[in-house]
């Protein structure tokens, strides 16, 4: 007869031996991450979220109090695998486009809209999450089934964030300064807008306003604008002087650029609740 101790232990040794595999077999058991240089911020984002715990990104680049800047890195902690957004983007990087350890994402990247406005189109978004994913594949091979499932996390949260914004903001109708979040708005339900030929007129005889007097201007004719909209969109690509005006007039949605430590989704919920805010704002 075998006893209860025994098959206690016997019970208890078969789950640590359980558990050790599974853990082996976990990407978070794995050796340190490896690494990979990114160019664009938006991309490392990206780039950064299907990697999880699998991939450290280096950005080479990024934005500072809404200045686009890129990093020096020394040649001794450049990584050795990169990943570039086409060929002209990795050679404005010094980057080397015959080298294995280049993942090229397109030929030639769309130039008809902007990188800012093509992370942000939740349209877009799963092919591009696609492409990103089949370019860190080719260079972790082994990784492609925790990218696979990365990937669909995060259109299912995007799903999920799309949904929500329907719910909460449609039928807004909104002024848009920014023009790189328009589609995610439009994706939500909001009647989008941007400026007339009179405002863009009036708003260039405005700038730059450098003087409190100017400014004080410039916040008179950025607050008749809101009126008759519900949220006035501006982010990090408008005029710095707007910039620092809009983020101080009520009804203002100000919209944080993507770097390599945003949540790529995170971020559009962050701008849906935004809006969403300003909008209970006025409720009450």
């Amino acid at each position: 007869m075998i006893s209860k101790t025994t098959i206690g232990s016997r019970a208890r040794g078969f789950a640590l031996a359980l558990a050790v595999f599974f853990l082996a077999e976990s990407p978070a058991f794995s050796a340190s991450p490896w690494r990979l240089a990114v160019t664009d911020p938006c991309l490392a984002s990206m780039a950064s979220f299907l990697g999880g715990v699998n991939l450290s990104v280096v950005p080479l680049s990024g934005w500072d109090d809404g200045n686009f800047i890129r990093y020096r890195i020394n040649v001794d902690d450049m990584p050795k695998r990169a990943l570039c957004l086409d060929r002209s983007d990795g050679k404005k990087y010094g980057l080397s486009l015959e080298s294995a350890g280049l993942a090229v994402l397109y030929s030639d990247f769309p130039v008809d809209r902007s990188i800012e406005e093509i992370f942000s189109d939740p349209a877009s978004l799963p092919f591009v999450g696609q492409r990103v994913l089949v370019a860190i594949a080719d260079l972790d091979p082994d990784g492609y089934s925790y990218y696979q499932r990365r990937l669909a996390e995060f259109q299912s949260r995007l799903d999920s964030t799309v949904s929500m914004g329907r719910k909460l903001l449609k039928g807004a109708r909104i002024l848009s300064l920014s023009g790189s979040s328009d589609l995610l708005f439009v994706a939500a339900g909001c009647v989008v807008e941007t400026p007339t030929e009179d405002m863009m007129s009036q708003l260039a005889g405005a700038l730059p306003a450098k003087k409190e007097s100017e400014k004080k201007d410039l916040v008179k004719i950025l607050t008749s604008w809101k009126e008759g909209y519900d949220g006035v969109l501006v982010d990090h690509l408008s005029d710095p002087t707007l910039i620092e005006v809009a983020r101080e007039v009520p009804g203002f949605v100000w919209m944080d650029p993507l770097t390599v430590k945003s949540d790529p989704v995170g971020v559009l919920n962050d701008r849906y609740l935004a809006l969403w805010n300003v909008l209970r704002s006025k409720e009450k």
